[in-house]
Parts: structure tokens; C-alpha cells; sequence
């Protein structure tokens, strides 16, 4: 399961674990693993909005240490520049896209909310009373 979550394709799955990727495939097409995977994604998705205020907090930081680490990993993990390591993985780098895409989704969500409105999801509420603080 956490393998799937993390983006790795069935095959590669399967080639690990010594099975057939279709034994794979049925195993995560069962009710409990695609509510267990649902979930796990759900809590994921609502921990974004704390990562995204804990990078926000570390870049103002008086810290000059903490604020440049902080800098260059996310520069490191908007492949801005390398971080001495080989390329990344396809994998990888689809995550790093889902990530991304993700950040971009829950500013579209807040954004909508601030102009329109418009409902947050479940655990999103707490977010909202941060941006108006924010914006203050």
C-alpha cells in the first residue's frame, strides 16, 4: 500500500515482492485497501496547509540558518538547482509533480474561498481563521 501511495506502479510492485502484478493489482482493488489508501490520502492532503505554513514560518524566520536550509530545500526540491545527487527517479519525479500539484490545488481552494466564498473541506477550517490573521 505505501508503495502505491508513494507512485510506484504495480510492476515494480510486484517485481519486489516476488508476485504477479495482477495479484497486485486485485490486492489494492479491495474495499478495505481503497478506503485504507483513500484515507491515508485524505490525512496527506490535510497535513499540506500545515507543511505549506511550517516552509512559510522557517522563510521568515530571524534565523538566518534555518531560513537558508529551508530556501534551499525548496529550491533543492523544485529542482531549481541540484542538490549533488543523481537525477531523480521517474517516480520521484512524478511525486514531486503530484506535490506540486497538490500546493497549486489547495491555493486554488483558499483562493476561491477568500473571493467566492466558497466551502473548504473537512480540516480546511482551521486554515481559514490562519489566512485571515495572515492578512491582517
Amino acid at each position: 500500500m505505501a508503495r502505491h501511495i508513494r507512485g510506484q506502479s504495480n510492476r515494480q510492485i510486484a517485481r519486489e515482492e516476488g508476485i504477479d502484478r495482477e495479484t497486485v493489482g486485485r490486492v489494492l482493488r479491495q474495499p478495505e485497501i481503497t478506503q485504507l489508501i483513500a484515507r491515508y490520502r485524505s490525512q496527506l492532503l490535510s497535513m499540506v496547509p500545515k507543511a505549506i505554513g511550517a516552509y512559510d514560518e522557517a522563510l521568515d524566520s530571524d534565523d538566518l540558518r534555518l531560513k537558508a536550509a529551508t530556501a534551499t530545500k525548496l529550491l533543492e526540491g523544485f529542482q531549481v538547482f541540484g542538490n549533488g545527487e543523481e537525477q531523480a527517479t521517474p517516480e520521484q519525479d512524478r511525486e514531486q509533480r503530484r506535490l506540486i500539484f497538490l500546493g497549486q490545488l489547495t491555493d486554488m481552494m483558499l483562493t476561491k474561498n477568500r473571493r467566492y466564498s466558497t466551502p473548504l473541506p473537512p480540516g480546511y477550517d482551521r486554515l481559514e481563521a490562519e489566512i485571515e490573521e495572515r492578512m491582517e
